[in-house]
C-alpha cells in the first residue's frame, strides 16, 4: 500500500442547492457538537426487505446524525466503518426517509443529460470515471489504482486517521465534495473519500488526484443491492 498525505474533503456548511429530487453529487447537510457540515450525495441501495440506504464515505455519516437536503430531513446516519484517529475503512450507510428517494441518474451540474446508473461493476486501472459534487461539480478523470492507503490529517487539529481500502484517480475534488458519486461509463463506481489539502479544480477536466471508497466494496460488507435505473 502507498501512503500518501492528503484530507477529508468535508467543508463547514454554507448555502444549499436546490434541486427537485436527491441525484447523486447533490448537497447534504448535518451538524453534530463541533459545528454544521458539508458533504455529496452517494448512492441509493436496499437490503432483503427493501429498506432503503444511502451509500456514504464513511467520514460524512460518522456522527451517525439526521442528514439534511436543501433543508428536509432525507436520512440518518446508522452505520459508518470510520473513526477520527483509528485505522479506518471510508464506507458508511444512512436509511433514507420512506418518503424520499435516491435517484438511479448521477447529476451532471448542467455538464450535459444526467447519467444513469446501470450496475456497479468495477472499472479497471486507467479507465476514464468522472464524479459528481456539490463544490466542484462534474469532474473527469481515470482511474489510478486500488487498495491504496491514505493518511489524513484533521484541519482541525485532531489525530491523523489512516484508511485503507481506498481507489485513487486523476480526478479533481475539493472540500465538500465527499461521499460524491463516482460513475465510469454507466456503472457506479463508489464515493469520494479525500484529496490533496489545498487542491483547487478549474473545469470538467482540471487535473488532480482524489481518493475514493469503492462501491462494490461497501455494497459487499453491507450486504445491499445497488437501486439502478
Amino acid at each position: 500500500s502507498s501512503h500518501g498525505s492528503a484530507v477529508r474533503i468535508v467543508r463547514d456548511g454554507q448555502g444549499l442547492t436546490t434541486q427537485a429530487t436527491v441525484y447523486p453529487g447533490s448537497s447534504m447537510s448535518w451538524t453534530n457538537n463541533s459545528g454544521s457540515w458539508v458533504c455529496s450525495v452517494g448512492y441509493g441501495a436496499h437490503d432483503s426487505s427493501g429498506r432503503q440506504y444511502l451509500v456514504s464515505a464513511g467520514h460524512c455519516v460518522a456522527d451517525l446524525t439526521d442528514l439534511y437536503f436543501n433543508k428536509s430531513h432525507f436520512a440518518k446516519g446508522v452505520h459508518s466503518r470510520y473513526a477520527l484517529g483509528r485505522q479506518s475503512v471510508d464506507m458508511g450507510i444512512a436509511q433514507v426517509d420512506s418518503d424520499d428517494s435516491i435517484a438511479t441518474q448521477v447529476g451532471t451540474w448542467g455538464q450535459g443529460s444526467n447519467v444513469a446508473v446501470k450496475g456497479s461493476r468495477r472499472a479497471a486501472s486507467g479507465a476514464s470515471l468522472c464524479k459528481s459534487g456539490q463544490t466542484t461539480g462534474w469532474t473527469c478523470g481515470a482511474v489510478k489504482s486500488y487498495n491504496v492507503s491514505v493518511t489524513y490529517k484533521d484541519e482541525h487539529g485532531g489525530p491523523n486517521t489512516v484508511v485503507t481500502g481506498l481507489a485513487t484517480s486523476s480526478v479533481c475534488t475539493e472540500g465538500g465534495d465527499s461521499g460524491g458519486a463516482y460513475i465510469s461509463g454507466n456503472q457506479a463506481q463508489g464515493m469520494t473519500s479525500g484529496g490533496p489539502i489545498g487542491q483547487q479544480c478549474s473545469g470538467t477536466n482540471s487535473s488532480g488526484s482524489s481518493y475514493f471508497q469503492p462501491l462494490d466494496d461497501a455494497l459487499s460488507y453491507y450486504g445491499l443491492t445497488l437501486n439502478t435505473n
